[in-house]
């Protein structure tokens, strides 16, 4: 039987050079704080507004592959994402988001209006149990209960 304990050193060596990478690049974003959620997302825990039954909250998400998306003319690397979240309804909507290249460029932001008076439109998707939207809410209502 193999010696397991040289692979296992140099498995936890690259995650913890990954998690180092990905701290540092993302403490350089205007002091942001950002909470792993899984492998490829991240909530900004240093911006998390709640208010009655809404949440507002900057998510990163890592796309590996990169996505390609129609009229925009390069590969998107990273997604960062601004979303308002009615905890009670367990729906949201995304208020602004924002794609980076492999460089961590900006390649094209849009930001989102809504009919604020009709209740289906300003939270416009509903929150999936299990879904990646479902742990975000839930990371956001714990971080916010411990602080």
């Amino acid at each position: 039987m193999k010696n397991k304990f040289p692979s296992v050193i140099i498995n936890l060596l690259f995650l913890f050079l990954f998690l180092s990478i990905t701290e540092t690049s993302f403490s350089q974003e205007n002091n942001s704080k950002w909470l792993i959620i899984n492998n490829k997302t991240f909530i900004d825990t240093s911006n998390i507004l709640i208010s009655n039954d809404e949440l507002y909250v900057w998510v990163l998400e890592l796309n590996s592959p990169p996505l390609i998306i129609e009229n925009i003319d390069r590969e998107i690397f990273k997604t960062k994402t601004y979303y308002l979240i009615n905890k009670n309804l367990k729906r949201y909507s995304i208020l602004q988001i924002i794609y980076y290249d492999k460089k961590e460029n900006v390649i094209k932001s849009f930001s989102y209006n809504y009919d604020w008076d009709d209740i289906t439109l300003k939270y416009s998707t509903p929150i999936l149990e299990g879904s990646t939207m479902d742990t975000v809410l839930n990371k956001c209502m714990e971080f916010s209960l411990n602080k």
